[in-house]
């Protein structure tokens, strides 16, 4: 009896098991998946836009009253078990027109661009242009007009749209020459020194067909180009395609590609929003919707996705008081030094993000009046999956005896001769020195326990003093810049392994005037 029982027991045991793996490779094979009821409505809900890490999504629902159509913007948010929260209408000053769309929002969700122009937070109806908010500490900025040289004489078609670069210098703009025509073209336009936006330029022709193109998406590695176009060869009215940028001309891209079923159906398709892991696309769908047109999320194959990139997350601390401080992001390209982008910190928790293509060296720092920069340095050369990485960042009080790391000085092996990679920093170390004129600072080398005190003390001494005499070429006045060389009597890590070996190895240089 009991046999049977336990028979009885483990066949039930294994059609639950079963059932449980058909359901989760059921799950895995679902390629459309609705939102659902805490994003969508019995209204249209469109132009879905996702935050670059997933957590955020802005959308316009399209509203009918008395015959008169009004379109606003509503937000979501993920919770703590990864679901979509309910939405909720934005307040002033994001829907004080009676069409009101977002055309962009940073990668933190701190910036966001909206269709409009606006001045001093004034909507003027008879101009054509985009305008942007910023997240303050007592809220959202009032909108204020994106200035991009021609943009109003240029566009003269009847539909207007944008997107722009995760690093805000580029925007990818919808837009005709032609009075009234519904025939659109995409052109780029860059950011000038002022801020302002240079005369779009139209793109390729190989972007641009004799049909209509419309609704650019630019993905998180800034290379990759979704578009909506009515040209032959897909799948219905108008259909998503995908083509990705050949050089920094930004007027070589390889020829477009339909991005094919499910993304594409017989019906017309326009709105796309992809994250930075770009394994997910937003879109929008009238099919088995709880109203005329629903959010929807499409898990896209490899063909379809962006190159893969790194997001970086983390906070921005006071090192002294080790507090949470408002700043800007900047993140460079290594060796050069090149400006790759730059952001803002949330200005009440201090976290930030910063998206990162491989294929480059990086680094990257926080900077704050009043405070002196910590660096941090990423080797992306080695191309791999999209991750996800948590740095947080420090800022140092200038204050007499504060003691700054210098991450980003790199030197050839047993050798005090600097590899070209430290030109970023110490470029960077002699702004800061113009900006406070007055302060001073030692500049202090360090090495492990490896070798005899007498050569490291020599090495470390030669390694600060190359440091000195590098920033001498830069600030004028020798007595603001002094050099010692600690060889391995100041660890700040245990000696026995090579991770410690290595964050002993380091320059530094303390505060002596301020």
């Amino acid at each position: 009896m009991k046999k049977n029982i336990f028979i009885h027991f483990t066949i039930l045991l294994l059609f639950f098991i079963t059932n449980i793996y058909a359901q989760i490779n059921k799950e895995d094979t679902i390629t459309v998946y609705n939102l659902g009821a805490n994003i969508n409505s019995a209204s249209p809900d469109l132009n879905p836009k996702i935050t670059a890490d997933g957590q955020e999504l802005f959308y316009t629902r399209r509203i009918i009253d008395n015959g008169e159509v009004f379109e606003e913007i509503w937000v979501s948010e993920k919770n703590s078990q990864n679901k979509w929260g309910r939405a909720s209408k934005l307040t002033d000053p994001f829907n004080v027109n009676d069409k009101n769309s977002v055309s962009f929002v940073s990668i933190d969700g701190n910036t966001v661009v909206i269709k409009g122009v606006y001045k001093e937070g004034k909507l003027h109806h008879k101009e054509r242009g985009f305008s942007v908010l910023k997240k303050l500490k007592t809220g959202w900025s009032k909108p204020e007009l994106i200035k991009v040289d021609e943009y109003n004489k240029m566009d003269k078609g009847i539909h207007n749209g944008m997107a722009m670069s995760n690093s805000q210098d580029v925007m990818i703009f919808t837009m005709s020459e032609i009075v009234d025509t519904k025939d659109n073209d995409l052109y780029v336009s860059f950011i000038k020194e002022d801020g302002h936006f240079t005369k779009p330029i139209k793109l390729a022709a190989n972007i641009n067909s004799p049909s209509n193109e419309f609704s650019p998406f630019l993905a998180s590695d800034n290379t990759t180009l979704y578009f909506a176009s009515d040209r032959p060869g897909g799948l219905g009215e108008t259909d998503i395609w995908i083509t990705k940028r050949l050089d920094s001309t930004w007027q070589n891209w390889s020829n477009p590609v339909n991005l094919g079923a499910p993304v594409n159906t017989k019906d017309k398709e326009g709105y796309y929003s992809v994250d930075a892991s770009s394994q997910f696309a937003y879109m929008v769908s009238d099919k088995n919707s709880m109203g005329e047109a629903d959010v929807i999320r499409i898990k896209l194959r490899k063909d379809q996705q962006a190159n893969p990139v790194v997001l970086v997350t983390g906070r921005v601390l006071d090192r002294r008081a080790n507090k949470p401080i408002e700043s800007r992001i900047v993140y460079k390209l290594m060796p050069e030094g090149t400006k790759a982008g730059q952001v803002m910190t949330d200005p009440v928790s201090g976290e930030y993000k910063i998206i990162l293509p491989y294929g480059r060296k990086y680094e990257f720092f926080a900077g704050a009046k009043g405070y002196l920069s910590e660096t941090s340095f990423l080797d992306l050369t080695q191309v791999a999956e999209y991750q996800e990485r948590k740095i947080d960042l420090g800022l140092i009080p200038i204050e007499v005896g504060q003691i700054v790391k210098m991450n980003n000085i790199f030197f050839e092996y047993k050798s005090s001769t600097l590899a070209q990679e430290s030109f970023i920093e110490l470029d960077r170390i002699v702004d800061e020195m113009e900006e406070n004129p007055t302060m001073e600072i030692e500049i202090e080398g360090h090495t492990d326990d490896k070798g005899s005190h007498e050569y490291n003390t020599k090495l470390s001494a030669q390694r600060a003093e190359i440091v000195r005499q590098y920033l001498l070429t830069k600030v004028a006045d020798p007595n603001r810049v002094k050099s010692i060389g600690y060889g391995e009597t100041k660890p700040i890590a245990p000696n026995d392994t090579e991770e410690g070996r290595s964050i002993n190895r380091r320059v530094e240089f303390t505060v002596l005037h301020k």
